[in-house]
């Protein structure tokens, strides 16, 4: 079972007594539920009894406060001076006198962090024993009139919460939840909730556990209800309501699309306007980032998950993935600058130089997985890892059967911790847990299944074990592989980057929407070799990202691989006039500036290649959704839109398309534009804002594909579609697109940095041996040991002779040609093209 290394810590809850001086202004019914609460235990007291009051003093019920004997009766001098402290201080005598000479209130009063009054005679009566009361914080009955309803509300959804987490059907109860926190906002009263209670902390821990269960639009809708109660606004920072409350209205759609009207309200319910601007959202990353670096030392746990909360506002995908500008973009270093000065972030991502130790001699001592076999043939072992993104890494595999026994793995797929693309309040703990392994994991003995896949109804499993499998199921392939290729800068690639033995080689590809997400910035940077981009452009931008952390490693543009003659198909009639785009169904393709470009010539038709939007947007896309329909059902543009949908048949639907067009706010190769280009379509390529400023598609294409704007892209279309000139531009442009992204010298390219040269190696790389405790050797194949040594530098790389490969080999004299490079290379494994994000 789970060790105390990794067990979960709870707070321990406050004593809250609820005290009256009459029994009907006790909430009997709603104590119950204050009650059931984890972080707190609720005693109610009053001093008389009524018809079906329990005087036994269990939880829940209210206790009776009567005088009791101390042993000798009261002098008069003790209550001529209870009855001067009733006078002076407006309280009842009787009262005075009973919580005065009580011994159960005396001694409950000893372990009660919290005295709440329920009416003005005990508000007296309490003030005029303040001596009694010192151990406790008072809080007075206008208090309760203005939260505390609302608070028996919150406490009976967050308990019911915690409840159902992971429950079978659990999400069904969301707008019942949604509902009862909206009306305790609306019934709360001006008065903040006491600090003293500390529930901002609380609620947040709630919230943290249960995103799995109601999604993350349903997390949002419980949070934006939760923050219009009238919290204090220093706990309200401190505890993550106030970023998860800014990242809450980022998903529910606080800024729209440029053109589309803004949401009229300030929130999903009336209450704490929230300002969604960049200065704003920076001030509060920089503020939670400062307030987990506060926690560290106090309380970890706590620490880690603002950090979370930070790091969900600061790379929310409304910012940067779908948008026309982005700080992360236009300015890195200064967006960045509140998590590279983080000790939370730091102190999460240290290893220290005694656990690399330990971990060199773990590598060293552990033999090769008894279920993986010596590479076959003796060729080097290459791992390529798929990431979560999107499905590109096909044809590189192929292009490396031939030289080098490869390998794929999904570990997004084998292992749920791994499959998100966003940040979220499990996967930091389960990356510390990994990081701090040797001395956090349990004995691999002691997880038994059950923890490992949790049991049907429970709770979900722990994130840190989570963690520590999928580290132990990447680390296993990775001591099998001399070199791997991480295809996407995601989770499985971080992990990846954590748990590496020495001398496998790690090279990273980046694409576009994982270098806007966080995993870039939790990636352990010493064990990657080098960083592939597919773009001039993504190269700018990954530069200036790694470098706002410090970090020097080689980034090398490499264009993405795949085959292109079967694109090569002939025009059908009409194709000449007719516009198309391959993958349309994303707010990122901006297909309404295609529509836009489409009405300015009746002429003209459009072929949408690709899915739909889905069928039920987040609230964030839901508006631009809902104008791309629109305006398809438009009389502008009706009978002339012909959506395809998704196909298996890519080239034979690009035989209708004349022109090529490319309307993305951001893109890292764009793989459809150059499939079109390869069909002979001429290409028109919008200027995409979001990477303008970094030599956008201009940097990537021949100059005269990209225009800025409508005007020129109308102006393009007119002059390549003239009957004259439309057979002239189309093939040029074929022309010029095999040219710049001809898949053999792509091959080429990857097998002379994943392999250290384009040729194959001949010779058998003989016994595996097992490496000393502190050598950290690579592991070099003997064919790459050829020729001079690579001289070393001062930063402790080392720097290969002009004209070898990586390790100093010689080129072979002819590259080695890839058959299925030869001509179409037929049905792709099921897929019709690569898909997902780029």
């Amino acid at each position: 079972m789970l060790g105390s290394a990794i067990a979960a810590t709870e707070t321990a809850p406050l004593q809250v007594l609820l005290l009256s001086r009459g029994v009907e202004a006790l909430p009997q019914d709603r104590a119950a539920g204050l009650g059931h609460l984890p972080w707190w235990t609720v005693t109610t007291a009053c001093g008389e009894t009524a018809a079906g009051v329990d005087e036994s003093g269990v939880h829940g019920a209210p206790v009776v406060v009567r005088p009791e004997g101390l042993g000798r009766p009261p002098t008069l001098l003790t209550r001529a001076r209870t009855l001067y402290l009733g006078v002076r201080h407006a309280a009842p005598p009787g009262w005075l006198w009973a919580l005065k000479r009580s011994t159960w209130f005396r001694e409950k009063v000893k372990e009660t962090d919290v005295l709440w009054s329920l009416d003005t005679d005990t508000d007296a009566a309490l003030s005029a024993l303040a001596d009694l009361t010192a151990g406790a914080v008072v809080l007075e009955s206008p208090t309760w009139e203005s939260c505390g309803p609302a608070l028996v509300a919150v406490g009976r959804t967050m308990h019911e919460l915690r409840e159902r987490n992971g429950a079978p059907g659990a999400v069904d109860d969301l707008p019942r939840w949604t509902t009862t926190l909206e009306d305790a906002a609306a019934a709360a009263g001006p008065l903040p909730v006491p600090a003293v209670l500390d529930v901002p902390r609380r609620v947040v821990e709630v919230l943290r556990q249960v995103r799995s269960t109601v999604g993350m639009v349903g997390a949002a809708e419980l949070t934006t209800r939760l923050d219009a109660l009238p919290w204090d606004g220093e706990q309200r920072l401190t505890s993550g309501l106030a970023a998860r409350r800014a990242a809450a209205e980022l998903t529910l759609g606080a800024r729209r699309w440029p053109g589309l009207p803004a949401r009229n309200d300030s929130g999903v319910v009336p209450g704490r306007p929230v300002d969604t601007s960049d200065g704003a959202l920076a001030e509060l990353v920089a503020s939670t980032v400062s307030a987990a670096d506060d926690a560290l030392a106090t309380d970890p746990s706590t620490s880690l998950g603002l950090l979370a909360d930070a790091m969900s506002v600061l790379f929310h995908r409304a910012l940067h993935s779908e948008v026309p500008s982005s700080r992360l973009v236009d300015e890195p270093a200064s967006t960045l600058a509140p998590l590279v000065g983080s000790r939370a972030l730091r102190a999460l991502l240290d290893r220290g130089e005694e656990a690399d130790q330990q971990r060199r001699y773990e590598d060293a001592a552990s033999p090769s997985p008894s279920h993986v076999l010596l590479a076959r043939d003796g060729l080097p072992r290459v791992l390529v890892v798929t990431g979560a993104y999107g499905d590109f890494h096909r044809p590189v595999v192929r292009a490396l059967r031939e030289v080098a026994d490869v390998r794929t793995r999904d570990f997004a797929r084998r292992h749920p911790l791994l499959r998100p693309k966003v940040m979220d309040d499990e996967v930091l703990d389960a990356l510390q847990a990994v990081v701090r392994r040797e001395s956090a994991r349990p004995d691999p003995s002691s997880i038994s299944d059950a923890d490992l896949s949790g049991e049907e109804g429970e709770h979900p499993v722990d994130p840190r074990l989570q963690g520590l499998a999928a580290a132990d199921g990447v680390a296993a392939m990775l001591r099998w592989a001399d070199v791997a290729l991480l295809d996407w800068a995601d989770r499985a690639s971080v992990w990846a980057s954590h748990v590496c033995p020495e001398g496998t080689r790690l090279i990273l590809r980046v694409h576009a929407l994982d270098a806007l997400d966080p995993w870039l910035h939790l990636m352990r940077w010493e064990r990657i070799e080098r960083v592939l981009v597919v773009s001039p452009a993504m190269n700018s931008l990954v530069r200036d990202l790694l470098g706002a952390w410090g970090v020097e490693i080689p980034v090398e543009t490499m264009h993405v691989l795949t085959p292109l003659r079967e694109m090569d198909l002939p025009k059908e009639p009409g194709a000449r006039t007719t516009l198309g785009m391959v993958g349309w169904g994303r707010q990122v393709k901006d297909p309404l500036w295609a529509l836009d470009l489409l009405e300015r010539d009746p002429t003209w038709d459009l072929v949408l290649i690709g899915p739909d939007f889905a069928p039920n947007p987040v609230p964030a896309t839901a508006p631009y959704v809902e104008e791309v329909h629109r305006r398809l059902a438009s009389p502008s543009v009706r009978g002339r839109v012909h959506l395809v949908g998704r196909t298996g048949e890519v080239a034979e639907h690009l035989r209708r398309v004349g022109v090529i067009l490319s309307t993305s706010v951001r893109e890292g190769w764009h793989l459809g534009l150059v499939e079109g280009a390869c069909s002979g379509a001429v290409p028109v390529v919008r200027d995409w804002p979001l990477l303008s400023r970094r030599g956008g598609p201009a940097s990537l294409y021949p100059p005269e594909w990209v225009v800025p704007d409508l005007d020129a892209a109308e102006d393009r279309i007119r002059r390549c579609t003239a009957e004259e000139a439309w057979e002239r531009e189309r093939c040029s442009a074929q022309e010029q697109a095999v040219a710049l992204f001809d898949p053999d010298r792509v091959a080429e390219d990857y097998r002379r940095v994943l392999l250290g040269g384009p040729g194959a190696p001949s010779a058998p790389p003989g016994p595996r041996r097992r490496r000393r405790p502190g050598r950290g050797r690579r592991r070099v194949h003997p064919r790459c040991r050829e020729g001079p040594r690579p001289e070393p530098r001062q930063d402790g790389r080392t720097r290969t002779p002009p004209g070898r490969g990586r390790a100093g080999a010689p080129a072979p004299s002819s590259p080695v040609r890839s058959p299925w490079l030869a001509g179409p290379s037929g049905p792709r494994h099921g897929r019709s093209r690569p898909g997902g994000a780029r």
